[in-house]
């Protein structure tokens, strides 16, 4: 995703993670519809011009978000056994995520941080 990101910008990076995230997919020359949809023609191509033949493990992000969720949930006063059912997870989970400190990580942490 590092090549991305410097060939192109994170916003591609982004709206690849938002179709494709947690798979491993194998680019065609040719844009699928829903990147044409969200890229744009001109962009969709250029990114798969770019990634054709290779396969490629799209991460999908959401590290940070399900402590954010937990967090939202329990300001909403729910239980913990509530919380692990709306959010498909353990009971366990949600009290180790209550826990844990918050830790910022960075999207693509081989790149150098812009000015």
């Amino acid at each position: 995703m590092a090549d991305i990101v410097e060939s192109f910008d994170e916003t591609v990076a982004h709206q690849l993670m938002q179709l494709f995230g947690g798979q491993d997919v194998r680019f065609s020359d040719k844009p699928k519809p829903e990147m044409i949809r969200l890229m744009g023609e001109k962009k969709a191509t250029e990114v798969c011009f770019f990634l054709s033949g290779q396969k490629l493990y799209v991460p999908h992000g959401r590290v940070g978000r399900r402590k954010a969720e937990v967090e939202r949930l329990q300001a909403q006063n729910l239980t913990q056994d509530q919380i692990a059912r709306a959010l498909g997870i353990s009971t366990r989970q949600v009290r180790n995520l209550s826990n844990a400190p918050v830790k910022p990580l960075p999207l693509f942490p081989d790149l150098p941080e812009k000015p």
